[in-house]
């Protein structure tokens, strides 16, 4: 500390300027700690840049995000094959879960979608249906035993418990029953 001959305490020139770096230090951390902490691994040092959270673990769960259908779709405004797996919950419109596969969003379906077991209401004939979309056989099963197939690119129907069961080759054949056509 330095006085005057008065005995007044005169300000020393090497401590403000040391104040005045610590006081800039700190404004400069302010500013550099919240910009490099915009995405959290917990359990992973390397967190996806798009992820607000990118966890690791064999043993806990995970309060996904929930967002509007334009929330969701702005985030890959391009496909971004390293984001394979990102989750959200949607609020609107088709809500639901909806994961990410790389290239588009796909919503997971829960128990409200797809086919019920205890009935359907509101089916459309011509839209909605029991089947395939492609060229591939539709086959039935009761207690995993071939019980039908429908199987359009050889013209066969069978139906009825291993009916059919033998019928490897040809085309246009009908089973109909119990053991038919073995």
């Amino acid at each position: 500390m330095i006085f005057n001959h008065s005995g007044k305490l005169v300000k020393s020139y090497a401590l403000d300027v040391i104040i005045r770096l610590i006081v800039a230090l700190l404004l400069v951390l302010l500013f550099i700690v919240p910009a490099s902490a915009q995405n959290i691994g917990v359990n992973n040092p390397t967190p996806h840049a798009k992820a607000l959270l990118d966890l690791t673990s064999n043993n806990k769960g995970l309060l996904v995000p929930r967002m509007t259908e334009a929330e969701r779709t702005a985030i890959f405004p391009a496909a971004d094959a390293t984001a394979k797996g990102m989750i959200v919950y949607q609020t609107d419109n088709s809500s639901g879960f909806w994961y990410y596969d790389g290239s588009a969003w796909k919503q997971i379906f829960t128990s409200d979608k797809g086919w019920s077991t205890t009935g359907n209401a509101g089916t459309v004939d011509g839209v909605n249906f029991l089947g395939t979309t492609d060229n591939v056989p539709l086959s039935f099963r009761v207690n995993n035993q071939k019980v039908g197939k429908l199987d359009p690119a050889h013209n066969n129907i069978f139906f009825g418990l291993a009916s059919g069961a033998n019928a490897t080759t040809g085309s246009a054949n009908v089973f109909l029953g119990d053991s038919s056509g073995v």
